[in-house]
């Protein structure tokens, strides 16, 4: 058998309920791309609609290579001109009263097609699927759980091998594309004086 073969094979699908507003201070999207990261894509849509990429909430990222739909938010005071284009799909759904963050969200839902499945294979299938639900199963992941997104060393890699300060200054000042100009520029200033931290005042570091 084969999974993944094409991205209609994989379907991913946020779960989450929002109380809607007639007005409020940040108009609520469903996104939908095939075959796109969630970052990038977000990047392309800011910078065609002039809209500071850190502004955008989202609950979670999503595969590139599959199809999904998940929620984001930008303050109310945009506009949103690019609405659709080969690869997504921007739907309006109304107004909430917060920016959603990372997390926000109340589950997944999958759809996974498998593709030539040889005879004897199915039986197969359904034992394995009758001992998941007894005794569940692995919780595996990717490179996305050690902190890949925050550049392209993993903060869990210095974890594991007990280098917790390469970890801690991994973490303090790296910057990624979402993050408010001023956030970027107080991290700068952290990564200068990493050694000579004394040199910092609180102000500076909020």
């Amino acid at each position: 058998m084969k999974l993944r073969q094409k991205p209609e094979d994989f379907k991913v699908e946020e779960i989450n309920q929002f109380k809607l507003l007639a007005s409020g201070s940040y108009k609520l999207y469903i996104l939908e791309k095939k075959s796109v990261e969630t970052f990038g894509l977000l990047s392309d849509i800011s910078a065609q609609n002039k809209i500071p990429v850190h502004e955008f909430g989202i609950a979670g990222l999503k595969d590139k290579h599959a199809i999904t739909k998940q929620y984001f938010t930008i303050p109310a005071k945009y506009t949103l001109k690019t609405i659709e284009e080969q690869n997504f799909r921007l739907t309006f759904l109304g107004y909430v009263d917060k920016k959603l963050e990372l997390g926000d969200l109340q589950s997944n839902r999958f759809e996974i097609v498998v593709r030539d499945i040889k005879k004897g294979e199915t039986d197969s299938v359904i034992q394995k699927a009758q001992t998941i639900t007894e005794i569940g199963a692995p919780n595996y992941f990717d490179s996305q759980r050690f902190g890949s997104v925050i550049g392209k060393e993993f903060i869990a890699k210095y974890l594991i091998k007990k280098n917790y300060e390469r970890a801690v200054k991994h973490f303090l000042t790296k910057s990624t594309a979402f993050e408010p100009r001023k956030l970027k520029e107080e991290k700068n200033k952290l990564l200068a004086n990493w050694n000579n931290l004394s040199n910092l005042s609180l102000t500076q570091l909020n």
